[in-house]
């Protein structure tokens, strides 16, 4: 299973930015998708989400994380 992304999703299009494989697309406003087969499970949208709207591949919703205190997991 790949990271989903919940209804506390506001369309801030954060995690699509981030996203190094650009897995997740949506409206702005609006529920963003993760396409499941383009996900490397990296984690990189979970760290950026202001709402803690994404699950990881265990069902757990992740915390904003400054993206200076990243670490490089690709």
């Amino acid at each position: 299973m790949a990271y989903q992304i919940t209804d506390r999703c506001i369309g801030c299009q954060l995690c699509a930015k981030n996203c190094p494989v650009m897995a997740i697309t949506g409206d702005k406003k609006k529920q963003h998708v993760i396409n499941e087969k383009r996900c490397i499970e990296c984690g990189v949208c979970q760290k950026g989400c202001p709402k803690s709207a994404i699950l990881d591949e265990k069902g757990q919703a992740g915390e904003k994380i400054p993206k200076a205190q990243w670490k490089n997991r690709l």
